[in-house]
């Protein structure tokens, strides 16, 4: 494997600066201090399957075959911080395959959707030859992937690392070449089911990637949704931001002490005797000074509020359709046959619901009931 492999991507500072220029001036971006992109397929591999929808056609059902002739013979794995299964020739068909790459840092606006992220981590495929024309001694390596949002509906995926030269010799020779910082997906966002999780951090889940480089081999630009199950399978990032506590309510005022009342004054002291002519009398003695009345007690402080309850999970989702005409916002409640999942307001295609702590909507069919009519409407999330 070429020494590039183990050579990680340089901080992305262009990419993070032209991000945030792109942001408004009223945008707030955060600072993402945790997470991780997560990528979910599965191997499947039907050579028989025809158009116009070709089915059970995936690049890892591809890459892992090692029939003759042109199987690519791969074993998949991760690497460094990454994490997730290892695939190969052996795998069942079927099989479900799940790699992920923990944030690295970052910035991300929620409100207006425009951001970098950029994550850490090695996804690689080695393929070696074992007969003519199966698998062809190489590496494919997907590294330190960055994720760009520019607030429109679709993001991008860069990553760098190793791919086919396109040569075939035989071993020991390594026919991998390295590749620079290159975009490798889109991600359309126009179905994305947006997540608040109980821990404070979020999830942008369904992002539906688009080849635009090919570095698989036979995967042109283009690739990936032109298929069911989409070729490339899906990916879902996870993005934790530096949590503030909801303030409390402002505590009572406390009642103020009443005033001490004034001590009595003392009695004026008796005149001393009048001396006899020619000499002035000694003076008297002046009487004793009252005593001071006591001061009133002070008013007790108003007890602190108590901090707001916890958030209940705030789901967002993007309808395919919007369920009513007109623009304004409906009160709604989201139903899975004749129980009420959730509870909150559609407007156009967006629709946003509160759930219990700890629950969560999953993808599938639902019913909208407009509050206050018998209307309802069927819709599908995710």
């Amino acid at each position: 494997m070429p020494s590039s492999l183990s050579r990680r991507l340089a901080a992305p500072a262009a990419v993070l600066t032209l991000a945030l220029t792109a942001a408004s001036a009223d945008a707030a971006p955060q600072t993402v201090v945790g997470g991780n992109l997560n990528w979910s397929t599965a191997k499947l591999w039907n050579p028989t399957a025809t158009s116009p929808v070709v089915t059970d056609r995936t690049f890892v059902g591809y890459g892992t075959r090692n029939s003759s002739p042109g199987g690519q013979n791969w074993t998949m794995s991760t690497l460094g911080s990454a994490w997730g299964n290892t695939v190969d020739p052996t795998t069942p068909l079927g099989t479900v395959a799940s790699w992920n790459f923990p944030a690295a840092g970052g910035v991300y606006d929620p409100d207006t959707k425009i951001g970098t992220i950029a994550l850490s981590g090695l996804m690689r495929a080695v393929s070696v030859n074992i007969a003519p024309n199966i698998g062809f001694n190489y590496t494919l390596s997907i590294q330190d992937p960055i994720v760009v949002f520019d607030g429109t509906s679709t993001a991008r995926l860069f990553a760098n690392g190793t791919r086919y030269d396109g040569t075939y010799d035989a071993p020991p020779a390594d026919n991998s070449v390295a590749y620079g910082r290159t975009e490798l997906f889109t991600l359309d966002l126009s179905e994305i089911v947006e997540t608040e999780n109980a821990d404070g951090t979020t999830t942008l889940s369904n992002l539906v990637p688009t080849v635009v480089t090919d570095i698989y081999g036979g995967f042109p630009a283009g690739s990936g949704p032109n298929r069911t199950p989409n070729t490339f399978g899906g990916f879902s990032l996870t993005i934790a931001t530096p949590q503030t506590g909801p303030k409390g309510d402002t505590g009572e005022t406390g009642v103020a002490g009443a005033a001490g009342v004034p001590g009595p004054v003392g009695p004026t002291g008796v005149p001393g005797p009048v001396g006899p002519t020619g000499k002035t009398g000694a003076t008297g003695k002046a009487g004793k000074t009252g005593k001071a009345g006591k001061n009133g007690t002070n008013g007790r402080n108003g007890a602190n509020g108590k901090n707001g309850a916890a958030g209940s999970t705030r789901v967002i989702a993007r309808l395919a359709k919007a369920p009513w005409t007109g623009s304004k916002s409906r009160k709604v409640s989201l139903r899975k046959g004749s129980s009420v999942v959730a509870t909150g307001t559609v407007k156009q295609r967006t629709l946003t619901v509160t759930v219990a702590k700890g629950k969560k909507v999953s993808a599938g069919k639902y019913t909208l009931k407009l509050n206050g009519s018998k209307a309802t409407k069927a819709i599908r999330i995710g």
